[in-house]
């Protein structure tokens, strides 16, 4: 659809940053008992450090924000390495994720986890790409910019969110976020194009 990453590139590290380290953080605050308002704020900022320093999709993430500014050259074998690890990593978590799946239809709720599974993949693929547009349209934006806002607001859910639920054994939000993975990933077929029909 583009023809460089420049649209993309910084928009997903800025939520790589963002918004997996307040997750994180929150589900660490969660877990966290009798904490008390010097104690806590004490625990979330040891919690912000640890987490930064110790996930590597933040970590990658601020790296290369870090070496991108200093314009840090970096030898060619080393970016080897880094882009066969990349292109590794989506198929691997994907492997895990099928596996997950399998394992997780035995042991699948139909009540309020297909209901949690419905409303989920709608708010990924039709209500948050609806709201990029809304607040994008108001801060001007329009052309490839704007169609990379909506558009990589409409892709699938990241398998980020299944790797940080089975990292906090969360046992029941493992097996949603595995079906959401998997649903948004191929409905965001339709989805996208919608939305590339709407905008361009």
């Amino acid at each position: 659809i583009f023809s460089s990453a420049a649209f993309a590139i910084p928009l997903m590290a800025v939520q790589n940053i963002v918004f997996f380290t307040i997750s994180v953080l929150i589900i660490e605050l969660l877990q966290k008992k009798d904490l008390t308002k010097a104690g806590g704020i004490l625990f979330i900022i040891k919690r912000v450090v640890k987490v930064s320093f110790t996930n590597p999709i933040i970590l990658s993430s601020v790296l290369g924000f870090v070496l991108g500014s200093i314009k840090m050259p970096i030898n060619d074998n080393i970016n080897n390495a880094f882009a066969f690890l990349g292109k590794a990593s989506a198929p691997v978590a994907l492997f895990s994720i099928g596996l997950s799946c399998s394992y997780g239809l035995r042991k699948f709720k139909i009540d309020y986890q297909v209901i949690t599974i419905v409303v989920l993949t709608i708010l990924k693929l039709l209500v948050f790409p609806l709201i990029a547009l809304v607040f994008g349209l108001m801060f001007g934006l329009h052309g490839g910019l704007l169609l990379a806002l909506v558009l990589l607001c409409a892709t699938p859910t990241a398998t980020h969110n299944y790797i940080i639920a089975n990292q906090y054994d969360l046992s029941e939000q493992v097996n949603i976020q595995t079906f959401v993975v998997v649903f948004t990933t191929i409905l965001s077929f339709l989805s996208v194009n919608i939305w590339l029909y709407f905008l361009i």
